[in-house]
């Protein structure tokens, strides 16, 4: 019995312990707010250099957004990165005057009172009562570490406002991005009669899901013109997904991929509804968050050629309304590992 009890209060005591560790809190003027959400806004290449620049928010549960104006109740830190990516990455930041790699842009007022670059804001907003406080960055460091099997970063923040006051905490988990600007044309394709440019996209490793020894591959292809909200749900743009198959574990083989019914090696998957989930090859064209076309692709084949980093991908393929799909991209993946 005794044995029993003690077994059930070291069970609690590691749940109490989990549940702490996932509560992450920036803390400002001795006041803990509770941090829920990381997202990070594109916002294109910067005039006469190859800089990137990132905004990241790491805000609480009740901040809501409309492309990038904060509402709702509640805080949110924002920090203008560099870098010469359109992903974060890990590493030191330091908020410096100068715009480099790995910097934080200081927040700035200009003469109306308008606030630029990085600052800490808190909401207050009910039916009788609105109030904003927004404070400048001006010195200190964020570190970002390496993304773990989830996909979630620690964030390490150590600032100090334009007062003087410290901003500090952390936060551990996964970011969404939000793409608010063009992104670099690095392939292009043809359906039908209209021509769409195509940006970097993404790689999903999902293992031998379907069949033992064969791993299955999803690539990702979005329009350079792609639009999402803060939840990532697609709002404006084409996003082609093929499916591939092959032997390899880490990336698909090299080679053509013909378009079948059936998964083995160096095939791609004609697309499908399974358990209402979409599968294979197909592609959507978001037309408005609401207003979707949409098609299976089901005949010919893929190419694809690893070079260095850089993957070149060719498609000649028909879809289920029988329209021609030709094209090529030629960049890396972000790889996204779901096994």
């Amino acid at each position: 019995m005794k044995k029993g009890c003690f077994l059930l209060f070291l069970i609690t005591i590691f749940f109490s312990c989990k549940e702490e560790e996932d509560v992450y809190y920036i803390n400002y003027k001795n006041q803990p707010f509770e941090i829920t959400v990381a997202r990070v806004l594109h916002d294109g290449k910067n005039d006469q250099s190859n800089l990137r620049t990132l905004k990241l928010y790491l805000y609480t549960e009740k901040i809501s957004f409309d492309v990038e104006e904060e509402k709702g109740t509640g805080a949110s830190l924002k920090l203008e990165l560099f870098l010469d990516s359109s992903d974060i990455k890990d590493g030191v930041y330091d908020v410096l005057e100068e715009e480099r790699i790995f910097s934080i842009k200081q927040g700035e007022k200009n003469d109306v009172g308008k606030i630029t670059g990085s600052y800490f804001k808190q909401m207050y907003s009910s039916k009788i009562k609105k109030d904003t406080s927004i404070v400048c960055i001006k010195s200190g460091s964020l570190v970002i570490g390496k993304p773990d099997s989830e996909n979630r970063n620690d964030f390490t923040i150590r600032l100090l406002t334009e007062q003087g006051d410290s901003i500090s905490g952390n936060f551990k988990g996964s970011h969404s991005y939000i793409n608010n600007v063009d992104g670099t044309a690095v392939g292009e394709v043809l359906i039908g009669d209209s021509v769409f440019s195509l940006q970097r996209g993404d790689m999903m490793l999902w293992g031998d899901i379907f069949v033992e020894g064969i791993n299955y591959y999803e690539l990702f292809f979005y329009s350079t013109n792609m639009r999402t909200t803060e939840l990532g749900k697609y709002q404006k743009g084409l996003v082609l997904v093929l499916g591939l198959s092959s032997k390899n574990e880490e990336e698909p083989a090299d080679g053509t991929y013909v378009l079948s019914r059936s998964i083995s090696d160096k095939t791609a998957w004609t697309g499908r509804k399974e358990n209402n989930i979409d599968w294979g090859c197909y592609w959507y064209n978001y037309i408005t968050g609401t207003i979707v076309e949409k098609a299976f692709i089901n005949k010919n084949s893929i190419s694809l050629q690893k070079n260095g980093n850089k993957y070149d991908v060719t498609f000649q393929c028909i879809d289920q309304l029988g329209d021609t799909i030709k094209g090529f991209y030629s960049s890396d993946f972000k790889r996204i590992d779901l096994r």
